[in-house]
């Protein structure tokens, strides 16, 4: 390489290294808001996560008089509504487990980030405490500008309204996942 080259090179790292320090880049002191994108895709997810509503729903059912679906760790047995499944009859829901487990797998070798993107649930609730955020402090940059804000009556309100809903929303979901466990109408009975 000749000495003109090598200028030239050197020249073209230069200006490369000046557009990377006019980039803004978040140390981690700053708040990260989700902006949810409209359109198709997030019209899929939001019908794809609805099915998330079962979590909270199939508890109640009822069938024949008991919880149609019932995890009863304390009786040693798995109720789906007719069949229950006993502790010598745990290899069958072993391997029901397993080939969910393995088409899961192959489902994310093949298309990596549907499950993440479209059914997990962290995804979510992630995304519905977003929503929740999004309805009462609005849109990603109104969050920024309400986060720097000094604090007022209004903010306090926002703020109070947003955590409040948060943990009920929390609540019912710890609440359901062990009504999964015990009888629904026995736990709020009690």
């Amino acid at each position: 390489m000749n000495n003109e080259a090598v200028q030239k090179e050197a020249g073209n790292v230069t200006e490369i290294y000046r557009e990377f320090e006019s980039w803004q880049v978040n140390l981690g002191d700053k708040t990260v808001h989700a902006k949810r994108m409209p359109g198709f895709f997030r019209t899929l997810k939001n019908y794809t996560q609805s099915s998330w509503l079962l979590f909270f729903l199939v508890p109640y059912l009822r069938w024949n008089g008991q919880q149609a679906i019932l995890f009863d760790i304390e009786h040693r047995q798995f109720r789906f509504f007719n069949l229950t499944v006993l502790p010598q009859d745990i290899w069958m829901l072993s391997l029901v487990l397993l080939i969910l487990a393995m088409t899961l797998f192959a489902v994310t070798s093949v298309a990596s980030r549907v499950y993440c993107g479209y059914f997990c649930f962290q995804s979510t609730w992630l995304d519905w405490f977003t929503w929740i955020e999004n309805k009462i402090e609005g849109a990603p940059t109104a969050r920024r500008k309400l986060d720097a804000a000094p604090w007022s009556l209004e903010k306090i309100r926002k703020k109070l309204v947003k955590h409040s809903i948060w943990m009920v929303l929390a609540l019912l979901t710890g609440i359901s996942f062990s009504v999964w466990f015990v009888d629904a109408y026995d736990y709020w009975n009690n």
